[in-house]
This record gives C-alpha cells, structure tokens and sequence, in this order.
C-alpha cells in the first residue's frame, strides 16, 4: 500500500521509515486493516496515494500558508491591526518586515 506522511513527525513501522511529506510504499503486512495503519489514516497521519496521483503532485498551500502570502502584501497599517488581532506584541518602531516576521513566526506557531 503506497502511503504519504502528511503528519509532522517522521513516521515508522519496523525498519521502515516514512519523513515528512514523503511518500512510501508500506512493509509486507501493514495495509489498512493494520490498527496502527488504521488509526494513523482515520487521524489524518497518512493518506493512501494511488499510483496516479503520486506521479503527479499537487501543490496546494495550507491555510497558513495563504495567510503568510496575504501578509507579505499588507502595508504597515494593516501589518500594525493584524499583530493586534493575534495578540503579538509590536513597537512603532518596527518595520514591515519585523512585523511580518511577527506575524509569520506566530501563525507557524499555531499550526503547530
């Protein structure tokens, strides 16, 4: 069973070992009706990968991802309600982009 580590934990069954974001083929005896491979899949951890679809790709951005991408094109004001709205702590004497810096380090935190 081809399997992708969507979790954000480096992943293994015996001596197989499955990074981040990779995609692997699971070891003689764990498919889906494995408890761990069950349970890995029903918490999101792991996703079956049809042949197909590992050939190709997809690049979809997370949720912060997009956020970060909408920061980066804020001005100053905006940057100043956004660090509010979070709760991050800013000076009038930072710029854009410590702010942004701000912002991102805070939302990558919250992912997480």
């Amino acid at each position: 069973m081809l399997v992708k580590n969507t979790s954000k934990k480096i992943i293994g069954f015996g001596n197989f070992v499955l990074l981040q974001n990779s995609t692997g083929e699971l070891p003689v005896g764990y498919d889906e009706t494995h408890p761990t491979i069950k349970y890995y899949l029903q918490k999101g951890w792991l996703k079956a990968v049809n042949v197909n679809t590992a050939a190709e790709p997809k690049n979809e951005d997370s949720d912060v991802d997009k956020k970060i991408k909408e920061i980066a094109k804020m001005n100053l004001e905006s940057l100043r309600a956004e660090t509010t709205a979070l709760g991050v702590e800013f000076t009038e004497a930072d710029t854009r982009a410590i702010l942004i810096d701000k912002i991102t380090a805070k939302l990558k935190t919250e992912q997480e």
